[in-house]
C-alpha cells in the first residue's frame, strides 16, 4: 500500500509546432493511499468545507503554455498555470472542491523535447491568496521521500528564430583585455657604474625644474667645501654647467643637452637634495619672522595677539621649496629605471557575464580509500 505521495511522468504525447519548436502533452500522475481521500492524507476533515489548490513547481525558464489558450485540447483543460511576477519559478495546479482519491494527474503543454533533469516541487495551498507549502513525495518507488526530485520533465528551448546567445553582445563581461607591461631588468645602478651616464635629456630637464635663483648654485658649492662627504662634486665644469641655468636665462642661451650625458646621476640628486634643503631652511626663516620683508600688524579690535602676515618674498620660498621637492622625487624614480627590460604584449583577464543558479543533483561519498 502507497502510504507516500508518489509523483510520476505518465505520458508525454506529441503536439503542434508552436513557434518553430515541437511541443507536446505531458502528464504528470500523483498517487498515494488508496484508502484516504487528498484531504485525510494532509490532515484536513473530509467535512471541511475549503478548497484546496495542489500544484507541481517548475522552472519559469521552461515555456509551459497557459491551457486557457488551447480550448480545443480538452486534455489540458482541467489544469491552470500560475506565473508570478517575482521569482524564478511557476505552477501547474489544479483545485479540488471536493475530496479526491488517488491518482491526481496534471496535464499540461510544454516543449517536447525532454530533460531528465528537471528539478519538480509538489505545494499546495488552502486559499488563493495564502503562500504555497511544500509537500514531500517520492518519484521512485523505491527512492527517497522529499520536497524536491529531479526527474524527467519538458527542457527550456529557445525558439529557432531567436537570436543565439553567441551573437549577443556581452557588455557586463570581459574575455580578453589587451595589455603592454613594461618589466624592467635589474643591472648594477652602483655610483661607478656605467648605467651614471646617459640619461641627458632627463637630466637636463630635472635642472631646468629645479628653477635655479641666483647665488644658489655658489650656495651648494660653500656647503660642499666645508663637508667632507660632498667632495665629488666639487668640480669646476659641473658648477659651471648649473651656473648658466641660474635666473631665467633665454633658452637659446643655455647649454645642450647632451652636455649632462657625461655627468653622474648620484651627483645631480645630492645637488637637488643640497637645493631642497636650503630652500627648506629658507622658508622657515621666512615663517618665524627673522626675514627683514615679514611685516607685522595688529588688530585693530580689542586688544587681540598681533598677527604676521608673510610677504610676497615669503610665498615665493616656499613655492620654490615645492619646486625643489618635486623635482628631486621625479629624479630619483626617473633615475631609479633601468632604460633595458622585457615588454609583454599579452595578458588574459577574464570576468564572468553573470551567475546561473542551478539546483545540486546528488553528492558523491569521497574517501582516501576509495578514490584514487
Amino acid at each position: 500500500m502507497q502510504k507516500d505521495f508518489f509523483l510520476q511522468l505518465a505520458g508525454v504525447e506529441p503536439f503542434r509546432t508552436l513557434d518553430g519548436v515541437p511541443n507536446a502533452i505531458w502528464t504528470y500522475r500523483l498517487n498515494w493511499s488508496d484508502v484516504s481521500t487528498w484531504w485525510e492524507h494532509i490532515g484536513l476533515e473530509a467535512s471541511q468545507d475549503t478548497d484546496i489548490r495542489v500544484a507541481l513547481e517548475f522552472s519559469s525558464r521552461i515555456n509551459i503554455r497557459d491551457p486557457g489558450g488551447f480550448s480545443d485540447v480538452q486534455k489540458v483543460q482541467t489544469t491552470k498555470l500560475e506565473k508570478p511576477a517575482t521569482g524564478d519559478v511557476q505552477y501547474v495546479y489544479r483545485d479540488f472542491q471536493t475530496p479526491s482519491v488517488s491518482p491526481v494527474e496534471f496535464c499540461f503543454i510544454a516543449p517536447a523535447e525532454k530533460n531528465g533533469f528537471t528539478a519538480v516541487k509538489l505545494v499546495h495551498k488552502l486559499t488563493a491568496e495564502s503562500p504555497w507549502s511544500d509537500l514531500a513525495f517520492k518519484s521512485l518507488a523505491e527512492g527517497d521521500v522529499a520536497f524536491q526530485h529531479v526527474m524527467d520533465g519538458p527542457a527550456v528551448v529557445c525558439p529557432p528564430a531567436a537570436v543565439p546567445l553567441s551573437s549577443l553582445p556581452l557588455n557586463n563581461s570581459a574575455r580578453h583585455v589587451e595589455k603592454a607591461t613594461l618589466v624592467p631588468l635589474l643591472i648594477d645602478t652602483t655610483q661607478d657604474a656605467a648605467s651614471e651616464s646617459g640619461g641627458a635629456v632627463v637630466k637636463f630637464g630635472f635642472v631646468r625644474q629645479l628653477t635655479l635663483q641666483l647665488g644658489e648654485v655658489s650656495a651648494v658649492e660653500d656647503r660642499v667645501r666645508a663637508d667632507k662627504s660632498l667632495e665629488r662634486l666639487a668640480t669646476g665644469e659641473f658648477w659651471n654647467l648649473l651656473a648658466s641655468f641660474e635666473g631665467s636665462p633665454m633658452a637659446s642661451q643655455l647649454p645642450s643637452a647632451s652636455a649632462f650625458s657625461t655627468v653622474p646621476m648620484h651627483a645631480l640628486r645630492t645637488f637637488g637634495e643640497v637645493i631642497r634643503k636650503i630652500r627648506k631652511q629658507a622658508a622657515q626663516e621666512s615663517s618665524r619672522g627673522s626675514s627683514p620683508a615679514a611685516k607685522t600688524v595688529h588688530s585693530q579690535v580689542g586688544l587681540s595677539p598681533t598677527v604676521q602676515v608673510p610677504s610676497a618674498d615669503s610665498g615665493k620660498r616656499l613655492y620654490l621649496l615645492h619646486l625643489a621637492t618635486v623635482a628631486v622625487q621625479g629624479f630619483t624614480f626617473s633615475s631609479g629605471q633601468t632604460p633595458v627590460g622585457m615588454l609583454n604584449l599579452e595578458r588574459i583577464e577574464m570576468a564572468p557575464a553573470g551567475i546561473q543558479r542551478g539546483e545540486g543533483l546528488g553528492q558523491f561519498p569521497r574517501s582516501s580509500g576509495v578514490l584514487r
